[in-house]
């Protein structure tokens, strides 16, 4: 019989799937750097200005370049750990709004859930992408191409 996973191992998997799913994608190329930059920048969005704001400038910062592309895999990342953990309907596709419209409790819960989560995408970008923390931090930051 198998054991039920924990939140915490769940949020691992899910963070382990994600961050190779971008490697595998881009073998390791400029949207793949850039992701890794932003698993790191994220959380401390969240923590500086809230998770409403950080998810509206993430969906801002979305395109067909590769930093726009990169920043759509973190929005799609950030949707599936809330909908995972049924913060938010399987129906939501714009972090934003879903964020947005949350009740305070659940906007709580939505803010731990993903800088828990987020911990998991850091070391993977470090261990998988290679993206070092200052290094990542730096170049998600960066409008230079």
């Amino acid at each position: 019989m198998a054991m039920a996973e924990t939140r915490q191992q769940q949020m691992l998997s899910m963070a382990l799937n994600h961050v190779s799913q971008v490697k595998d994608e881009y073998k390791g190329g400029e949207v793949a750097r850039i992701y890794g930059g932003l698993c790191h920048k994220f959380p401390v969005m969240i923590r500086t200005c809230g998770l409403c704001q950080a998810a509206a400038f993430i969906e801002s910062k979305e395109g067909k370049d590769d930093r726009g592309k990169a920043h759509i895999f973190i929005r799609k990342h950030a949707l599936e750990v809330l909908k995972k953990f049924n913060v938010i309907g399987n129906a939501s596709n714009k972090l934003s709004d879903a964020v947005r419209n949350l009740d305070t409790a659940n906007y709580l819960l939505a803010t731990r859930l993903i800088t828990r989560a987020w911990i998991y995408y850091k070391r993977f970008a470090e261990s998988i992408l290679g993206v070092e923390s200052a290094q990542g931090a730096e170049d998600a930051g960066s409008n230079q191409k």
